[in-house]
């Protein structure tokens, strides 16, 4: 139904016949006070409950023409363009400085980084959505030094729609990155310069951290509650394995089921300024549409070709669960994991034109009409994820030395780390874990040199049925028996 038809409706309901048009194009703002000095002056006393009637009905319209891009004056399309380049130039200097050590998962930095967003939501009024009533899920990772606690961060904007506010749209991003130290270990590329031995990740993902924050603060001041429930999601753990986002799938604040969109930004603030990339397009019917639109609004060519990045950031753990999910990127770059992606390289307003952007597409998701159904993605995307091969369904990841430190294998032994078990495949169903370390794969020992290479390939290579699979887990070694379909 369209803006002037709900409008015109809200209005019959007290046999009222004012003209709307002129009012809902010269002041579409102050249109719900008009029609309620109309409803003041002409209903007797006793008529408060089809007065209030009316104003649910014109406060829906409004809502709906939101939903539509026909944002009026002072609602959320507006509210979206205060997102302007100081503010998440701010959230980056802080969370990118020296004095959090890089947000290594687990260490101080990044406890730090987490109280910080969990400020920033507390100063928007946006209701804790955690443990406890806190803004955080806590969990545990193997970590340099033994097990140690880590926690995204959460926070909620409820819907209002009493048939839509039990569905959820997540917008997140990962607020972690590889700390500090003298080599090439935990995901750092480039070694030290000079002094410097602080990974800063102004862009991996400081950035992204910073957009999800300016999208929360401008839908949170719009005044205008979206339909659905809108969660916004700050990860931790995403550099040692996507293991915030698994840990929230595995355990879930809000059911998987009535998730219905997930939005992820990470690395947003570098390369072409007018340029972004956007995966996950083709997940649900209706989002290549409004990816496109948004972009022309906000001035940012969009590119939404599919690639092999799209299984490295925290959306995958979502997409493995068939929620449909989009990525905003704007790609790799010199700086990527090394000590020079510091907050001076940014641009600051390219991050403020793509959160505008993706807030534009959330707000479209928590109000829509559509339908948002499922979508794979070609399984080629995802090597041994998919395809009519066997399937064995882990996602790999090198095994470096202060992971093989932490789980006492000795040095002379070689392993695949195992980043993420995917649910209902071969390998949950053989009792591998998250954080197992292969060391053989049909009885042959994985070699020291190619070793996930290694693996990957016999992968391939198998014959479907079962397969004995060696793993290192808790300081031993383990057997197991895997059925590849």
């Amino acid at each position: 139904m369209n803006v002037t038809r709900r409008l015109r409706t809200a209005l019959a309901v007290l046999s009222l016949a004012l003209p709307i048009a002129p009012v809902l194009a010269d002041n579409p703002a102050g249109l719900e006070d008009h029609v309620r000095k109309e409803i003041d002056r002409r209903l007797e006393a006793g008529a408060s409950r089809m007065r209030e009637a009316a104003l649910a009905e014109l406060r829906a319209a409004l809502a709906a023409a939101d939903a539509t891009g026909a944002a009026a004056p002072g609602g959320v399309l507006a509210a979206l363009n205060t997102i302007v380049t100081e503010e998440p130039l701010a959230h980056v200097k802080y969370l990118a400085s020296d004095d959090l050590k890089g947000r290594e998962s687990g260490e101080e930095g990044c406890r730090t980084a987490a109280a910080y967003i969990a400020d920033r939501f507390k100063a928007m009024g946006l209701a804790p959505a955690g443990d406890d009533g806190t803004y955080f899920q806590h969990y545990t990772i193997r970590a340099r030094g033994g097990k140690k606690d880590t926690a995204n961060v959460v926070a909620i904007l409820p819907g209002t729609d009493a048939q839509l506010k039990d569905e959820l749209v997540i917008v997140g991003a990962h607020y972690d990155h590889v700390g500090q130290g003298k080599g090439f270990v935990g995901g750092r590329i480039g070694g030290p310069k000079g002094d410097d031995n602080i990974w800063n990740g102004a862009d991996d993902n400081a950035s992204g951290t910073s957009g999800v924050l300016s999208i929360a603060r401008a839908l949170a001041a719009s005044g205008l509650p979206p339909r659905r429930t809108i969660l916004f999601l700050l990860f931790s753990g995403e550099e040692k394995g996507l293991l915030g986002s698994a840990h929230y799938v595995k355990h879930p604040l809000y059911p998987l089921a009535k998730t219905v969109a997930m939005v992820n930004l990470d690395m947003i603030s570098r390369n072409a300024p007018n340029k972004i990339g956007v995966q996950g397009t083709t997940t649900s019917a209706p989002f290549k549409g409004w990816v496109e639109e948004a972009g022309r609004e906000v001035g940012l060519t969009v590119s939404t070709g599919e690639g092999f990045t799209f299984a490295q950031s925290d959306q995958f753990s979502f997409y493995l669960k068939n929620v449909p999910c989009l990525f905003f990127d704007s790609g790799m770059h010199k700086d990527y994991h090394r000590v020079t992606d510091s907050w001076d390289k940014i641009d600051a307003g390219k991050i403020a034109k793509v959160a505008r952007m993706a807030g534009q597409v959330v707000w479209r998701a928590a109000n829509t009409d559509e339908e948002m159904e499922f979508r794979k993605l070609s399984s080629a995307l995802f090597g041994g994820l998919g395809g009519g091969k066997p399937r064995l369904g882990v996602e790999l990841d090198q095994l470096d030395a202060e992971t093989r430190e932490d789980a006492g294998l000795p040095k002379e032994r070689a392993g695949a780390y195992i980043k993420s078990v995917v649910e209902g495949t071969a390998a949950e169903k053989a009792g591998m874990q998250d954080g197992d370390i292969v060391l053989a794969f049909g009885g042959k020992v994985l070699p020291a040199k190619g070793t996930v290479e290694a693996f990957r390939e016999a992968i391939t290579k198998a014959e479907k049925g079962p397969v004995r699979i060696t793993v290192w887990r808790d300081g031993k070694e383990l057997e197991l028996t895997a059925t590849l379909k």
